[in-house]
């Protein structure tokens, strides 16, 4: 699931924090009526919230109805309507753990004691949906081990962790157990497990890495951080409630994801088909420059520098426009330099990318990526030492970077410091191990 957007929900929760919230435990008062929105300005939104209004009307009675339009409420972040919708739905069908369960997910960042009861509530039900109660014992484990409720937590996470079930969020919960009881042989053993879940292996390296620290293993402690640094953010863990309501977004907030999606799975035809619809609609700069993004990857070049270059236009002061316009020069450059080396187009496109990486990193001094550009297309030209400068800054935003390291070798090996290249190409080797490229140019400098 897009984590981005659970924090979106999230935040949509803090900021519809309001007096009141006592109700939710004991349900609604009878003959609620169904809460509409006020200042909804997308009718797309507008009409699926009205159908869904409509439905609850003809059905004051229907659990269904109601919980229903709790979810469409929620994934568009009306998380107060929510609220309500989902606590009639409870109070009308207090065996079924969805609606339970979509009140403790409402009150998880407002109202941690509340949602703990709501929680239990939700393991206590007996209506169909049991991947709504280990959902929710998962949870509450883990607000139990934020309390320091150990023993607790770990009866929680051990009822989910059989062979049968395979869950690997239980397994992580006992490792946060066995770090707190500082049981670091059971920890390690739980972590260890999750190094390949991409839900979790980027906090598994992180925790090895302490407890590699702990036990004065710095070698596989340094491995463990680096490994860490290396991968992108863990994703959120999949969720029964969240994962589906995320699906009903309409609007530009489900564009937004399912552009996001088709990006993630390399499907860019139609991530830009979704980048065209939508400048149909609004040809704003975010637009434009998603539209350009994609005409980059599908190496159409020149409809991409039309789109960013209108997206300059709009917005000349944004970093990631003129980060964007570098990419739409720099990338077609490096494969007609690849092509032919002395081609005056290629390098007349790499001279104006590195003007807007230029520009990018001075409205950004931390754009590590425009500082990247910027060095790698001085490097491209035969400016070599003057590539030092700004590949050091970008490593200095993210010293784990590998193009980073390897683009300042590439630099350094061109200038003759041979020893500082070999620096920085075994820094490299370290952050991506197979790259046989990093082989390569530690073999090339050895010949010399």
């Amino acid at each position: 699931m897009n984590r981005t957007w659970r924090l979106m929900l999230v935040a949509g929760v803090l900021l519809a924090a309001g007096a009141g919230i006592a109700w939710w435990q004991f349900g609604s008062p009878p003959r609620l009526d169904p809460p509409m929105p006020r200042g909804v300005q997308e009718a797309e939104i507008v009409r699926l919230l009205e159908r869904h209004q409509a439905k609850v009307l003809a059905k004051r009675e229907d659990a269904n109805a109601w919980g229903d339009y709790a979810q469409v409420l929620l994934a568009h972040l009306f998380s107060a309507e929510a609220r309500i919708c989902f606590a009639e739905a409870a109070r009308l069908a207090p065996a079924d753990p969805r609606w339970r369960y979509g009140q403790a997910q409402l009150a998880l960042k407002l109202d941690p004691p509340l949602a703990e009861e709501l929680l239990r509530q939700t393991i206590a039900t007996t209506g169909p949906g049991e991947e709504f109660r280990v959902a929710a014992r998962l949870v509450l484990g883990e607000l139990l081990v934020e309390r320091g409720d150990l023993d607790r937590a770990a009866e929680f996470f051990e009822a989910e962790s059989s062979p049968s079930n395979g869950n690997l969020r239980s397994a992580y919960g006992l490792g946060l157990v066995a770090m707190a009881r500082k049981d670091s042989a059971a920890a390690r053993r739980y972590f260890a497990m999750l190094l390949k879940n991409p839900y979790s292996r980027k906090q598994a390296h992180i925790y090895l890495a302490r407890l590699a620290r702990m036990q004065g293993d710095s070698a596989a402690a340094q491995k463990f951080a680096t490994d860490a640094a290396a991968l992108t953010e863990d994703l959120a863990w999949p969720d029964p409630l969240l994962d589906h309501t995320m699906h009903l977004a309409v609007g530009r907030r489900s564009r937004d994801r399912m552009i996001s999606e088709h990006e993630k799975a390399g499907n860019f035809d139609a991530a830009l088909q979704l980048c065209l619809a939508q400048l149909n609609e609004e040809r704003s700069a975010k637009a434009l420059l998603a539209a350009g993004a994609n005409c980059i990857r599908l190496h159409d070049f020149d409809r991409a520098l039309e789109l960013v270059r209108e997206a300059v236009e709009k917005e000349p002061r944004s970093p990631l426009a003129q980060y964007t316009m570098s990419l739409a020069y720099y990338t077609p450059a490096e494969r007609e330099l690849d092509r032919d080396p002395r081609s005056e187009k290629g390098r007349e496109y790499m001279r104006k990318a590195l003007d807007y990486a230029k520009q990018a990193a001075e409205l950004k001094p931390d754009h590590a990526r425009a500082h990247l550009h910027w060095g790698m297309a001085l490097h491209t030209l035969g400016q070599s030492k003057e590539a030092l400068a700004p590949l050091r800054k970008g490593l200095i935003a993210r010293p784990n970077d590998f193009d980073l390291h390897f683009a300042l070798g590439l630099a350094l090996a061109s200038i003759g410091e041979t020893e500082e290249a070999r620096t920085e190409f075994r820094r490299a080797g370290d952050l991506e191990p197979a790259n046989p490229h990093v082989a390569a140019q530690l073999a090339r400098l050895k010949k010399k």
